[in-house]
């Protein structure tokens, strides 16, 4: 028996961005929505049991009926508890929603597919969203094809986007707790008359207080566009994107903060280009980025690995750990939250930045700080007499997870970000096809970035061993270390 879980977090769902679902390919194209509710709704099939009366997660669960397998049971599942209960069951309820339904302060809101047959050329068909109370009593808020939907969580509006005619562009309207339509906007006035291409109209999510209401415009997979509407004037703030590489799996939204977790992880479509990704060895950076103060934070870095991240809060982030295969949770501060756009210490600098390979212009304290040499000194167990000019000359340091992390060059030894690519470089191919048979492949060919040893195999660089470990930013972690105010 299959079971479809909606999860509705702290009242309100807060799903994974994905494209907006389209009707069938064998029905027709979308057309013009009905607005207004129907007061009535036929009566639940079976008696309607309240759900868990204790607040906090809950998840919508579809199954077939285990008494009539043409309509569907709907139960409600507390996430803390685990309890389970049957809230109504209907007809016509349309699984394939990926967003079919929400729970709200004891209502139920369900997408149902009304009159739709499987290979019909019939047209008269629509997608409805009803809202059923705990007494099993429903009310039709809004009928189209192919619509998507958010309820706010103390249910004062219900965003929806719906294509209004047959050219297929859709729209974002407000409605009513009732279904009235309160307020429109097509795509140019959310933000796409500066691209060319028509984008398409998605819907993130509302803020806890239900006063702000979050979106998106894209194209293909990518988002391009942020948009932001007040609930309370219907103002309109856009943010163009498009140079954060935003997609699917890979972001995830504070609609209460405005900010946006997102990594440059690409977007690929098959598992031979995934593949390749990884023997490449290319640094994937997640970010924090502030709507409004325009500021990005960076967070961690890994080898070739996606971080599929989410806010978990105000003021932190879970994501996959770069060096591992759970999950890992990183604080996530901002730069407006200290009030300060510059720092002289190095210690706050970093607290309020996060992560950053090198000190960037608000960092305005001395290039190496005294307390930083001398940190240096302890952990490096340098002679008392070595001059705090030359230990300060060859020190180097960064921000890596909110921490000041220094490295001490001395004999040459590679601070600088290092070459982790297992891909040979076109020196190295030139010089094992005149040394087909050579047991190492000089640094100059190489590049002294590397970590690898390599050889000359029948012609062919190859990796002898792996020589240096790196950190997650992709420096040699014998070399770095966490210094302590």
């Amino acid at each position: 028996m299959t079971s479809i879980v909606v999860i509705v977090s702290s009242c309100v769902q807060s799903s994974s961005p994905v494209p907006s679902p389209q009707p069938p390919t064998s029905t027709p194209t979308p057309s013009t929505p009905v607005l207004s509710p129907t007061p009535t709704s036929p009566p639940p099939t079976s008696t309607p049991v309240p759900p868990p009366s204790k607040q906090g997660d809950f998840e919508v669960v579809t199954q077939p009926s285990s008494q009539d397998t043409s309509k569907t049971d709907v139960y409600i599942r507390n996430s803390n508890t685990g309890e389970e209960s049957l809230f109504i069951t209907l007809e016509d309820v349309y699984i394939e929603h990926y967003h079919n339904s929400e729970y709200h302060n004891g209502n139920l809101y369900i997408i149902r597919r009304i009159g739709y047959e499987e290979g019909s050329s019939d047209e008269e068909w629509s997608d409805e969203l009803w809202r059923y109370d705990s007494q099993g009593q429903g009310i039709r808020l809004h009928s189209a094809k192919g619509f998507d939907f958010r309820a706010a969580s103390n249910e004062s509006y219900i965003a929806v986007t719906y294509s209004p005619d047959e050219s297929g562009t859709r729209r974002l309207a407000f409605l009513s707790s009732q279904g009235d339509l309160v307020q429109e906007f097509t795509v140019d006035q959310l933000g796409g008359s500066d691209f060319q291409d028509t984008l398409a109209c998605d819907l993130e999510k509302w803020s806890d207080d239900s006063r702000t209401f979050w979106g998106t415009l894209g194209w293909g997979p990518a988002s391009l566009v942020f948009y932001r509407v007040m609930a309370d004037s219907w103002q309109v703030d856009t943010y163009d994107v498009s140079q954060l590489h935003v997609h699917p799996a890979e972001y995830d939204l504070n609609a209460n903060t405005g900010r946006l977790a997102h990594s440059d992880y690409p977007v690929m479509f098959d598992m031979q280009s995934v593949e390749e990704f990884e023997a490449s060895q290319q640094p994937v950076t997640l970010s924090v980025y502030d709507f409004d103060g325009q500021s990005t934070q960076e967070i961690a870095t890994s080898v070739a690995k996606p971080f599929n991240p989410r806010l978990l809060d105000d003021s932190s982030i879970e994501c996959d750990d770069p060096g591992g295969e759970s999950r890992i949770v990183y604080p996530v501060s901002s730069i407006a939250e200290t009030g300060q756009d510059q720092f002289a210490d190095s210690f706050t600098y970093c607290a309020a930045v996060g992560t950053i390979d090198a000190p960037d212009e608000r960092y305005t304290g001395p290039e190496v700080p005294e307390e930083m040499v001398e940190a240096l000194r302890e952990e490096l167990e340098m002679p008392d007499d070595a001059p705090t000019d030359w230990v300060a000359g060859g020190t180097f340091w960064r921000c890596m997870d909110g921490k000041v992390w220094a490295c001490f060059v001395g004999a040459n030894l590679p601070c600088y970000k290092v070459d982790t690519s297992q891909t040979p470089s076109p020196e190295m191919n030139d010089f094992c096809e005149e040394n087909p048979t050579s047991d190492f492949i000089p640094a100059a060919a190489t590049g002294h970035g590397t970590i690898y040893e390599w050889r000359c195999t029948d012609g062919k660089p190859q990796i002898v061993r792996q020589v240096f470990e790196t950190d997650a930013q992709g420096f040699v972690s014998d070399f770095w270390y966490e210094l302590s105010p």
